[in-house]
């Protein structure tokens, strides 16, 4: 799984920021990590900009913001990758993406670092529910135990349409 990736020193706040460009999976996307080290654990993820809501079928253009909390630096030798998709009651309505960190770029995950990461999904190809409430959006590196970034999303069907019925809480998980 290799996915082109940009980087740009000028994110917001002084953050490093990094666009993802990730290739379609049909195989379960939380299941291809490779092995971190157990200094990954300590990081944290949150999606810090998404849409209100989501029209089936549109892009979902989303900004994750990945913490290294630690007093050391990380390495990113293995390079980590990750998975991005929706998680609803009918899993064949949503794209899932995958790809590597852009380790390159970042070459390594400085002491209390933030980093961004901008992410351009294909949103359900039509309006579904996760467990009665909104689809949730998650993004994940793998093989890192826990870092993870989720929001729940509401969805309509098209762009005049209301947004879905599917009740349940909205929102940063």
């Amino acid at each position: 799984m290799a996915a082109a990736c940009t980087g740009t020193g000028d994110g917001q706040d002084g953050l490093r920021s990094f666009d993802l460009d990730g290739q379609e999976s049909t195989a379960d996307p939380w299941s291809d990590a490779r092995d971190l080290s157990a200094e990954w654990g300590a990081l944290s993820a949150v999606v810090v900009e998404a849409p209100e809501v989501v029209t089936a079928g549109e892009d979902l253009d989303v900004v994750i913001e990945v913490h290294n909390p630690a007093h050391d630096a990380l390495s990113v030798d293995p390079c980590p990758t990750w998975s991005a998709g929706y998680e609803g009651e009918n899993t064949g309505l949503a794209t899932t993406l995958a790809g590597e960190l852009p380790c390159d770029q970042i070459e390594r995950f400085e002491a209390r670092e933030r980093i961004q990461l901008r992410l351009t999904i294909p949103s359900p190809t039509q309006v579904d529910c996760e467990d009665g409430g909104d689809p949730l959006f998650t993004y994940l590196i793998e093989g890192s135990d826990g870092v993870r970034a989720s929001i729940r999303i509401p969805m309509r069907e098209h762009s005049s349409a209301p947004t879905n019925d599917c009740g349940g809480a909205t929102g940063r998980e």
